[in-house]
């Protein structure tokens, strides 16, 4: 079940399957969408406060003009606000204790942290931003290409074969606005001209939207390699 999150993606191939090919291809459809939500539903438990801890204290309390009152709309008291800021590898925090990380799970599950999301639309539009504009870089920032042992300082990244990424990096890093300019005009390129597929086409920006929405609103951390496409 790894990556178990992602399996969402099922439904726009699903529901392409079921269009292209009738009623002779709804069994397979259906059988696609529960295989997709059995093992939705078999994400391990202590996984998922892992997610929510990152995106409520991580991502939408620091941005929110009233954190007074949306920590508690998202299921948390006062004595939370010292977590604000920080994500589950902080130091200090107790997301290592596994009753602390149920008590996120049951005050914050992934349904209530969606349902906030949906209702501040514009927060979600400043993550958003934020988010394509790291998805940029395509390389991991943190994550160096040399052995320890090579005498380079750490996190240093190679240069050799790297034409592509460096393009992408120079023409998207930290610009998200633009980023979504591009991916949303593809997309309504993609439509248009796809004639007779354009199913498939519709299908294939659905999965682009949906590969969003859990790599950049599902979890904070990691963006950048959450999102390399």
């Amino acid at each position: 079940f790894s990556k178990a999150q992602h399996y969402p993606l099922a439904i726009p191939f699903a529901a392409l399957l079921a269009w292209r090919g009738g009623i002779r291809m709804w069994a397979p459809a259906a059988a696609l969408l529960a295989g997709a939500a059995y093992a939705f539903a078999h994400i391990p438990d202590d996984y998922m406060p892992i997610t929510s801890f990152n995106m409520v204290f991580y991502k939408l309390l620091p941005i929110s003009t009233q954190p007074d009152k949306d920590i508690y709309e998202l299921g948390f008291n006062e004595s939370f606000k010292k977590y604000i800021g920080t994500h589950t590898y902080t130091k200090g925090n107790l997301m290592d204790d596994l009753q602390f990380r149920k008590e996120i799970g049951w005050r914050a599950p992934t349904a209530k942290v969606a349902k906030f999301m949906l209702t501040h639309p514009r927060m979600v539009w400043d993550i958003t931003i934020d988010h394509l504009g790291q998805a940029g870089y395509t390389r991991v920032e943190n994550l160096g290409n040399y052995d320890p042992s090579s005498g380079h300082e750490p996190g240093s990244h190679s240069y050799t074969m790297a034409a592509w990424s460096s393009l992408r990096r120079w023409l998207y890093g930290d610009r998200g606005l633009l980023f979504l300019c591009v991916w949303m005009a593809l997309i309504v390129a993609l439509i248009r001209r796809a004639g007779s597929y354009r199913a498939e086409a519709i299908a294939l920006a659905a999965a682009s939207i949906i590969a969003y929405g859990v790599g950049g609103l599902g979890d904070g951390l990691e963006v950048t390699r959450h999102l390399y496409l």
